[in-house]
């Protein structure tokens, strides 16, 4: 089967399409990214079009993404994990089998903490991992409180506040409001990879937020929460039923995967049988449609747990420490290195290195931590460095993102983890008021 012919009888399906479409009654636009636009030589292969044209992308047999901003009542908190291995990228794709049931043990603990919380969600499967698609309404009383508790830098609250009529992406202003409850959700998802990682602990399978990997490790299983630490109109997700095409971009496959939809009584065998066979998934899809729920009342349970645990306690800590000036040329070499100017771009967006300077500050206390991300943060500004390409569109564009409040996501979550490393409890369990903020390397209740 070629190519051509596979999106034709997959994208070419009225049904399909339908279930997409309604996806994207609340976006504005819609993003396609695959194959489709690397032949062409695009050097960025992603097109964003007004929703209205979305069979223009099905056309074209592009994987489809949507906006994370909403113009209806509903907030998406969306939760991307997957399974990464820095020293070979398409050994997933090789193993798939015995990749998914390690992962599988993965996806029912965080099944049983959503259904204990009584979350609603929709549990949709990559070729290399799953997504969580769950919301709360905005008028409700626990998108209040998300809104009380985000963290927005000055500089991305301006970008905020400046929507761009010729950019689809800022077209419409989006409320800091809105904002300050999607930095919040990112805060609450770090808490659940917590209580997962606390659970999971003796899991030969380690997690992580983001593919940040433990000295000697290469492998694991990815928290990626970082699309919290960007501006929302900036952020994207996969739909159900789109095409999943990396394995065709990178990693010399011929035909798609199918993001699949894990429903409660399907087994392994059932998805990887859906992601593989269109007409299997033709089958599926044939009766889904996509109705979700508002959690309300399950995630102002959540935020409470939130509020009282270590990690709610130590974000509170980072975010009102102040930075510390530092002087990267007063530095141990260890750190030092990492600023030079033939190795700050990559090593300085990259997690597993932002870890490991984190970690390294975070024995000193959060003024510290603060100081070196501030530091980072004006690495970020510095164009000297060369994070973003314009002609090759590759890269950061630090004009859309914002720096300061992606040096503040990466130091809030790696400080947290390093302090909840040194104090968790042998059982797993984070308890609340275990951290004595005057003393963060103290054990027990105050």
């Amino acid at each position: 089967m070629t190519l051509a012919d596979f999106y034709k009888a997959y994208y070419g399906n009225k049904r399909i399409r339908e279930i997409i479409k309604s996806q994207l009654e609340d976006a504005l636009f819609c993003v396609g990214s695959g194959p489709a636009l690397l032949a062409k030589n695009w050097a960025f292969p992603v097109k964003l079009v007004p929703k209205k044209k979305l069979d223009i992308l099905l056309d074209e047999g592009l994987d489809i993404f949507r906006p994370v901003a909403s113009t209806s009542e509903s907030f998406y908190i969306f939760w991307d994990l997957e399974y990464y291995n820095r020293d070979d990228r398409g050994y997933i794709y090789r193993n798939q089998n015995q990749v998914f049931k390690k992962m599988q043990v993965i996806k029912d603990e965080i099944n049983k903490i959503f259904d204990e919380y009584k979350i609603k969600y929709i549990l949709d499967v990559t070729a290399s991992g799953f997504h969580y698609w769950m919301k709360i309404s905005k008028k409700s009383s626990v998108f209040k409180n998300f809104s009380e508790s985000g963290f927005l830098s000055e500089s991305i609250k301006e970008k905020y506040l400046d929507p761009d009529p010729e950019d689809l992406k800022k077209k419409e202003k989006i409320s800091l409001q809105e904002a300050m409850a999607y930095d919040c959700a990112g805060k609450i998802l770090e808490f659940v990879t917590h209580i997962l990682r606390g659970r999971l602990r003796d899991f030969p399978l380690q997690i992580t937020i983001s593919d940040a990997a433990a000295p000697g490790m290469f492998e694991g299983f990815s928290s990626d929460i970082t699309q919290y630490g960007h501006p929302m109109f900036m952020r994207v997700f996969r739909v159900i039923a789109s095409l999943h095409q990396k394995n065709i971009m990178f990693h010399g496959g011929n035909l798609p995967a199918i993001n699949a939809v894990w429903g409660r009584d399907d087994t392994l065998e059932d998805i990887l049988e859906r992601m593989w066979n269109y007409r299997k998934s033709l089958a599926f899809f044939e009766n889904f449609n996509f109705e979700l729920d508002f959690s309300d009342e399950g995630f102002s349970k959540l935020y409470e747990d939130y509020m009282k645990s270590s990690v709610s306690r130590i974000h509170r800590e980072f975010e009102n420490a102040p930075p510390e000036k530092i002087k990267i040329q007063e530095e141990p070499e260890e750190v030092r290195i990492f600023f030079e100017k033939e190795r700050a771009n990559p090593c300085l967006l990259d997690p597993f290195y932002l870890r490991k300077i984190i970690s390294f500050y975070a024995k000193q206390g959060a003024q510290r931590v603060k100081g070196i991300m501030s530091l980072i943060a004006r690495y970020y500004e510095d164009e000297a460095f060369n994070w973003y390409d314009p002609v090759k569109m590759r890269g950061i564009d630090w004009k859309k993102y914002d720096a300061k409040q992606a040096a503040n996501f990466w130091g809030r979550v790696y400080f947290t983890q390093f302090i909840l490393d040194n104090i968790a409890e042998p059982s797993g369990v984070l308890y609340p008021n275990m951290l004595d903020l005057k003393n963060p390397f103290r054990f027990g209740k105050k």
